[in-house]
């Protein structure tokens, strides 16, 4: 059972866009004066009520009759064979479903390992908002990350290797939300980061542009370049499962997999169909 950590981001993300409608109000007339920002206001209600809900979720499993939570390390064997870290024997069943969650997945960057970088997994969690963050990335995260921080007050740099943003969507969508984004924040496109040197509380992103090379200075530095299954972890290659190039599991239209009574949680799929 993974821990919960995309839950928090909507319940978040909604307060960045009550700022924003705050700050777009003056087009309408209405102006609103900005007293203050109380972010761990925002920020721990809406993770207190994810992890209560979570404990509520293995309460009613504990007192389930027909389910049983083994805590540990688990790995498949053989097809639909497991090992449960703690447990002697063999777990099997003729219905298993992998829900195992994804990990952040990190480029090969120079001195990224001595700097103190963020994930998703914690930055929407900081008691504390830094005055200027670097984003590293396009996608999903990449998107919704700069508009929380940037409706508080941040100054976010978005550095991505691609013309434009959110490339997973529609060009002409794509193209828009690029637009949009380059109004709102500083955004470097078609940038290679070449490194990730820290000087005491600072931290600087070293990139190579069609214009040529920029040291782009921050307090925070997220990577948001993408995110990896835990299908490694599981072992699932024991399954005769056919994954993907990025080790997604490839399933049917029904997410099922290719061993028929394996199925796939939605973040873990791969469709063939």
């Amino acid at each position: 059972m993974p821990e919960p950590c995309y839950i928090p981001s909507k319940m978040l993300i909604h307060c960045a866009d009550v700022m924003q409608t705050d700050q777009n109000a003056t087009a309408f007339g209405i102006h609103v004066k900005l007293e203050s920002i109380d972010r761990r206001f925002i920020v721990q209600p809406a993770f207190e009520k994810v992890y209560a809900d979570a404990a509520m979720i293995k309460r009613s499993y504990r007192q389930s009759e027909n389910v049983e939570i083994l805590k540990g390390h688990c790995r498949f064997t053989g097809p639909k064979i497991l090992a449960a870290e703690g447990f002697d024997e063999e777990l099997t069943a003729e219905t298993i479903l992998i829900a195992a969650g994804t990990l952040p997945w990190l480029p090969d960057i120079p001195n990224l390992d001595q700097s103190p970088y963020l994930t998703f997994d914690e930055a929407l969690g900081l008691p504390e908002q830094p005055k200027r963050l670097s984003v590293i990335g396009g996608g999903y995260i990449a998107a919704q990350s700069p508009h929380f921080f940037g409706a508080l007050g941040t100054e976010v740099n978005i550095i991505h290797r691609r013309g434009q943003m959110r490339r997973e969507e529609d060009n002409d969508v794509a193209r828009r939300f690029t637009k949009v984004y380059q109004r709102r924040f500083n955004l470097i496109l078609g940038a290679q980061v070449k490194r990730v040197p820290a000087q005491g509380e600072e931290i600087t992103v070293e990139v190579t542009t069609p214009d040529g090379k920029r040291s782009i200075p921050s307090d925070a530095l997220l990577m948001a370049t993408g995110r990896v299954p835990n299908t490694d972890i599981l072992e699932v290659a024991h399954t005769s499962e056919a994954l993907n190039q990025r080790d997604y599991i490839n399933t049917d239209k029904y997410l099922q997999a290719s061993v028929p009574g394996i199925w796939a949680r939605a973040i873990l799929w791969g469709p063939t169909c």
